[in-house]
């Protein structure tokens, strides 16, 4: 009987472990519709840090590891900072955001030293 259990505890858990795949988690962020008339900053986390988030003087909230924060923002240039939560480090830039497009700030790296990379893409049906 313990037996039993024990193989269907395996089998679980192979497909939940399984099943996990962070570096895909950061992306669904790519997948956000702005409202009409407006873009997004997509923020990316895919290093090794939890990073605080600041868009134009606004705290966002903090951006764990392998995941991602979208806010929604209207044509323009904004102003990024993100901070190392529990460390040093800071990140501070300004992004030009376009109607209906998604401007992409992407964290990489780890506790010797972190990159930020930015993109823009359009969003497939913005508004929708």
């Amino acid at each position: 009987m313990n037996r039993f259990y024990f193989l269907v505890l395996s089998a679980l858990l192979t497909v939940v472990v399984g099943c996990e795949e962070f570096d895909d988690d950061v992306s669904l962020g790519r997948n956000h519709q702005p409202p009409a008339g407006m873009g997004a900053i997509v923020i990316e986390n895919d290093s090794f840090a939890d990073w605080n988030v600041v868009i134009d003087g606004v705290h966002l909230g903090r951006v764990a590891t392998s995941f991602f924060l979208v806010h929604n923002v209207a044509p323009g240039e904004h102003l990024v900072h993100m901070d190392e939560h529990n460390g040093s480090d800071t990140k501070t830039l300004t992004v030009e955001v376009t109607d209906g497009s998604l401007t992409v700030v992407r964290i990489k790296g780890n506790s010797t030293g972190y990159d930020v990379g930015t993109f823009t893409i359009e969003a497939s049906n913005p508004g929708q």
